[in-house]
């Protein structure tokens, strides 16, 4: 689980998100409240896609992320174990599950963070050998 976090806000809009994620080399990103209570996520097809059907249309407005994230996202506690997260992940076919408690973000789950656990463990069992 990541902890140190990129998040933006519902009313931030998709071309300054667009920016941090390619800033930040990220894929996606937890969406807040005024309260900090996680509202929804964003990927980054989402603002691919978003940004294609702009250019597209030949238009250019100013949209606030909250029209294209995934409101109310699935999520999961800090004491959800690493295999009930993959597990998540894989039938949802999700890049990332925001980490949760009482409805404020703690940390994200992604799908480097369960690469590089995988390769972690398999170092060590190759080691074992």
């Amino acid at each position: 689980m990541s902890t140190d976090l990129f998040t933006v806000h519902e009313e931030e809009l998709v071309d300054f998100v667009a920016v941090l994620m390619d800033w930040q080399r990220i894929r996606c990103v937890p969406v807040e409240d005024y309260q900090h209570r996680l509202v929804g996520i964003v990927n980054q097809s989402m603002i691919l896609r978003f940004l294609a059907e702009q250019q597209a249309l030949e238009t250019q407005q100013d949209v606030p992320v909250k029209e294209i994230m995934v409101k109310d996202p699935l999520s999961i506690s800090p004491e959800t174990s690493t295999r009930d997260a993959i597990a998540l992940m894989r039938e949802h076919d999700f890049g990332a599950l925001p980490v949760v408690r009482d409805g404020h973000l703690v940390g994200i789950v992604t799908e480097s963070d369960v690469s590089w656990r995988a390769a972690r463990l398999m170092d060590d069992s190759m080691r074992d050998d």
